[in-house]
Formats: structure tokens, C-alpha cells, sequence
């Protein structure tokens, strides 16, 4: 069995969205820091990583909201490496509710281990699948639902442009993943406003 490890957040005024949920942005943000703390927990913190020359990277990421978490709430995030493929690893997280059994929200990230010199995708190591899979890691997992491939722009696309800031940036001198989250979250504000549809009319809808 992987290892598991819970991470506890209280939702704070400023990680909320208009409508006093936790604005999904932070979804991503939290699950990151669960992961990070997930990897030291077993004796990989960022230090050791980055004095080896190498890390990981997220691919894609995918969440399913079941239940809105409020302002002021109390959320648990426990994560674990489900599987590990080669150059990549999936890692799943359950969100519950302080107190509760029933999930919040369900999201997994496919991370790909890195040599940061050379920023090339490398094996994961045997001493790093041991130190969170103590059996080693499964003959077979579950099936991955990769996302889509999208259908053509049609004719008026709105676009948007975003300058990458250096608060953007990740330890590694990356856009931050969660990043790109803000930058999807704004377009779709300014393209529902473009339409008649300002996040006011939304809200008070």
C-alpha cells in the first residue's frame, strides 16, 4: 500500500472567491503544498531534490468539486502516489471536510521527475518509489482519463494576453501551475463580461 499523508487547511478570508467559496485556484495551491509536505513526510523535502539536481514538474491536473468548501472552514487533503510510469508519477487527493467522511472534492496531478540542468524528464529512482511505495509499485493501475483533444476554434474566439510576472514564478523559475488557473479564471470573467455576463450579474443572479 503507498503510503498516505493528510494535510490540514483552515480556508482563509483572502483564498476565497465572490461567492465566499474556496476559490478554485487554491484547490490546486493546497493540493501542491499536500504533496510537498507529502514528500518530505517520507524523506524527500524540496532541499533534497534540489541538492540531487532534479524535481518534479505537474503535467496535468484534473479536480472534481462535489461540495463547496466555505470561508473559515476546516479541510483535510489526504494524498498519496498511486502510480508510477517511467519518467512520471499520478498522485491522487481526497478533500473532506473537517469532521466529515463524505468528500469534498476528488483531483489527481500527473508530476514528471526532472533533471533541472538539462530540463529532461529522467526515471523516478528506486529509493524514491520505495521511500512512498514500501511494497514497490503496482503491476497495474487504473485507467487514465486524459483530457480531450479540443474541437477547432470556431470564427470570433475571444483571446486574452497575460505578461508571465515574477510573482507567477515557481522555485525553479517556472509559471507556477496553479497559475494558469488564475489566467483560464480570468478570461472567462472578461469574456462573460464581453457578453453581457460581469461576475455582478452572476452573483446577484
Amino acid at each position: 500500500m503507498p503510503r498516505q499523508y493528510t494535510r490540514t487547511f483552515r480556508v482563509r478570508h483572502y483564498e476565497c472567491d465572490p461567492y465566499n467559496h474556496l476559490n478554485n485556484v487554491n484547490y490546486v495551491r493546497f493540493m501542491q503544498e499536500a504533496a510537498l509536505d507529502a514528500s518530505a513526510d517520507v524523506g524527500w523535502p524540496t532541499k533534497r531534490y534540489t541538492d540531487n539536481g532534479t524535481g518534479w514538474l505537474v503535467r496535468e491536473t484534473q479536480v472534481e468539486y462535489l461540495r463547496p468548501i466555505m470561508q473559515g472552514q476546516t479541510v483535510n487533503i489526504t494524498t498519496w502516489m498511486e502510480d508510477v510510469r517511467r519518467v512520471r508519477s499520478q498522485r491522487r487527493y481526497e478533500f473532506r471536510l473537517e469532521g466529515e467522511e463524505e468528500l469534498a472534492a476528488s483531483a489527481s496531478t500527473e508530476w514528471v521527475y526532472l533533471d533541472l540542468e538539462k530540463q529532461m524528464p529522467i526515471h523516478v529512482p528506486d529509493d524514491i518509489i520505495l521511500a512512498y511505495m514500501p511494497e514497490g509499485a503496482p503491476k497495474t493501475s487504473r485507467a487514465r482519463n486524459h483530457f480531450p483533444t479540443l474541437p477547432p476554434q470556431p470564427e470570433g474566439v475571444y483571446r486574452a494576453r497575460h505578461h508571465v510576472a515574477w510573482r507567477d514564478l515557481d522555485m525553479i523559475g517556472h509559471m507556477n501551475n496553479a497559475t494558469y488557473l488564475e489566467y483560464f479564471e480570468d478570461a472567462a470573467a472578461q469574456v462573460g463580461s464581453l457578453y453581457g455576463w460581469p461576475v455582478k450579474r452572476l452573483i446577484e443572479r
